[in-house]
C-alpha cells in the first residue's frame, strides 16, 4: 500500500514538471530582457512576494545501505525523483518553503521507495539581469521506506522510526516573466543518522544519501 502510494505520487509529479515547463517556454516566448534596459530595475520574481508553488525533477545517484545483526547490505543505483516545493517569499532575497520528494531506485540487489518532507529556505542572489544564482537548505523528515532485497534470502525492508536528514541545493534561475522562472541545479542529500526499520521479524538501521543535478520551475501566485 505504502509502495503503491509513494509510486503514485512520484508518476503525478513526474508529469507535473513535465507540463509545467512546457508552460514556462511558452512564456518564454513573449518574454523581454529587463537585463537590457540600464538603469531600470528588473521586476523579476524575485521582486514579487507571497506564496508560490516549486517544481523539479532531479536526477539522483541514490545510495542507500541496510544493516542488521546478521549483515550489512550497501545498494547504488540511478533514477529519477519528483520534489514540490510551497513558499513564501519574506524579503525581495529569501523565502521559507514546505518542500515534499519521492526516490524509486532498483539496484541490481533491490529497490528502494522512500518519502520525505523538509522545512527550509532559499537565499536568492540579485545580478539586475535574468539570471538568479541561488541555495537553499532543508531540514527533512523520513515519513516512508518501502524496499525489497533479491534473490534466494530476500527481504522486506520498511516502516521506519523518526529520522531526520538535510538537503542543499545550488543554482542558477532564468527568469522568465514577473511570475515564473525556471531553474536548473545540483544538490545533496542525507540522513542525520541512521533510521530504525523493520526487517521481516527483525529490525535493523537503514541509511540513505544521494547527489544529483534537477530542473524545474517557480510560479508565484
Amino acid at each position: 500500500m505504502k509502495r503503491a502510494l509513494v509510486r503514485t505520487l512520484h508518476v503525478a509529479a513526474l508529469v507535473g514538471t513535465v507540463l509545467g515547463c512546457q508552460h514556462c517556454f511558452a512564456q518564454d516566448v513573449e518574454h523581454v530582457s529587463f537585463s537590457s534596459k540600464p538603469g531600470v530595475e528588473r521586476p523579476g520574481v524575485a521582486h514579487k512576494g507571497g506564496m508560490g508553488l516549486e517544481v523539479s525533477l532531479d536526477w539522483d545517484q541514490a545510495n542507500w545501505e541496510l544493516e542488521t545483526d546478521k549483515e550489512k547490505k550497501s545498494f547504488t543505483a540511478a533514477c529519477w525523483s519528483p520534489r514540490v516545493a510551497v513558499f513564501y517569499s519574506v524579503s525581495r532575497a529569501m523565502d521559507i518553503r514546505v518542500a515534499a520528494k519521492t526516490i524509486s531506485a532498483d539496484d541490481d540487489d533491490g529497490s528502494m521507495d522512500m518519502a520525505s518532507v523538509g522545512l527550509g529556505s532559499k537565499y536568492r542572489v540579485h545580478t539586475n539581469t535574468d539570471f538568479e544564482p541561488y541555495v537553499c537548505f532543508l531540514v527533512n523528515y523520513l515519513v516512508s521506506v518501502a524496499a525489497d532485497e533479491s534473490g534466494e534470502m530476500a527481504r522486506k525492508i520498511g516502516d521506519p522510526d523518526n529520522s531526520f536528514g538535510a538537503s542543499f541545493e545550488v543554482g542558477v534561475a532564468y527568469l522568465v516573466s514577473d511570475a515564473m522562472d525556471l531553474r536548473v541545479s545540483a544538490h545533496y542529500e542525507t540522513l542525520l543518522g541512521a533510521a530504525g526499520v523493520d526487517v521481516d521479524s527483525d529490525s535493523g538501521d537503514y541509511n540513505f544519501g544521494s547527489i544529483g543535478f534537477g530542473l524545474g520551475f517557480s510560479w508565484h501566485f
